[in-house]
């Protein structure tokens, strides 16, 4: 007897140990912005989206999102009259990701460039930027909201962003809005469980990357069109890989996608 109730005794103490270990680990991980993400909203109609009017801390950056999942402030549907208004759309580089505070984000610190020049004219940066977005989900998601009377409109993209498949938040570490993770480690748990899962989808194979490149410019002209017949001025953004902005040299394969979508919309008069 003696025996046992030693053996309870020591079993006692390491349940004891693992359990304040995962309460310390909890509390570390909750101290950096763990168990409260972002969550995203699943629609049929552009894959996914920031769940509306959230506010959240994030490894030291403020996380919020408007009525349409902007991560902008509560702008009107609407243009104010006499404003001026500018409507970003994109993917992670606009969003900004959690690292990067709310007024930090290129979309308001444009917006605060341009407030000086135009005394007499309020200028407005509307900004829907989402991870992992493709022409797939931002011609949806202007098919939904529209342009909301922008005079211009930026499409911002990595040139890889042109052979994004259409698809929704499964594919990526995104936490539906309906089921938030409770635990902050539960969360830590899903990002590792995704990122397993995604090394063992494999390689895509080069015929199926070149449909959907040709897919992807195709989509992006016809969002293109959509945006000037809501009557916008349009633009669309290039961003250099890091080979290209670091080193000065893009890839072939940077080369090659952004000179097919280049020649794409110089055929429709775009720009």
């Amino acid at each position: 007897s003696e025996r046992r109730s030693r053996g309870r005794g020591v079993g006692c103490q390491y349940a004891v140990g693992l359990l304040t270990t995962v309460l310390l680990g909890e509390l570390l991980l909750r101290s950096l912005g763990f168990g409260q993400p972002v969550l995203y909203v699943t629609d049929a109609r552009f894959g996914y989206y920031p769940a509306p009017n959230q506010h959240t801390r994030r490894y030291g950056g403020v996380v919020t999102t408007n009525q349409f999942g902007m991560r902008a402030p509560d702008y009107t549907p609407d243009k104010p009259e006499g404003s001026f208004r500018v409507l970003m759309i994109g993917d992670s580089t606009l969003w900004g990701g959690s690292y990067v505070d709310q007024s930090e984000l290129y979309a308001r610190r444009v917006e605060q460039s341009l407030e000086p020049l135009h005394a007499e004219q309020r200028v407005q940066v509307l900004n829907i930027g989402v991870n992992g977005w493709g022409p797939f989900n931002k011609l949806g998601y202007v098919r939904t909201f529209g342009t909301f009377g922008a005079d211009l409109v930026i499409v911002c993209l990595p040139h890889w962003d042109v052979a994004r498949k259409a698809h929704g938040p499964e594919r990526g570490v995104f936490y539906d809005s309906d089921s938030p993770p409770h635990f902050a480690i539960e969360e830590i748990l899903i990002h590792y469980i995704w990122k397993y899962r995604v090394r063992m989808m494999g390689r895509e194979s080069d015929a199926s990357r070149a449909w959907q490149t040709q897919r992807g410019i195709d989509l992006y002209v016809e969002l293109s069109d959509v945006l000037e017949e809501e009557g916008a001025e349009v633009l669309v953004e290039v961003l250099p890989s890091r080979s290209a902005g670091v080193q000065g040299e893009a890839t072939a394969r940077e080369k090659e996608t952004v000179d097919r979508l280049s020649r794409a919309m110089a055929a429709r008069g775009l720009s």
